[in-house]
């Protein structure tokens, strides 16, 4: 698929794709579903290395996963202290 192919069933610009792809730009979370779903693939599958060893899969998805959550705990332990009165 080129990027003007995905581009139109996207609905946003080339130029777009083109700059999320060279890592110019980072696309919001619609755009991220549109592009997921015109590829027909999971959203995390676009932060993997392009040559996979599927038995490693899980592996990267279970890394990922706890990364995410460690991100997120981080964030709502910041968030509830500055809370604190």
């Amino acid at each position: 698929m080129t990027q003007l192919d995905l581009a139109i069933q996207c609905n946003i610009s080339e130029a777009m794709i083109k700059n999320i792809e060279l890592n110019r730009s980072w696309p919001s979370e619609k755009t991220l579903s549109q592009i997921t779903t015109a590829l027909e693939i999971d959203v995390y599958r676009l932060f993997l290395p392009l040559a996979i060893d599927f038995e490693k899969e899980q592996d990267i998805h279970r890394s990922v996963k706890d990364e995410i959550t460690k991100c997120l705990k981080k964030y709502i332990n910041e968030k509830l202290d500055s809370l604190e009165l």
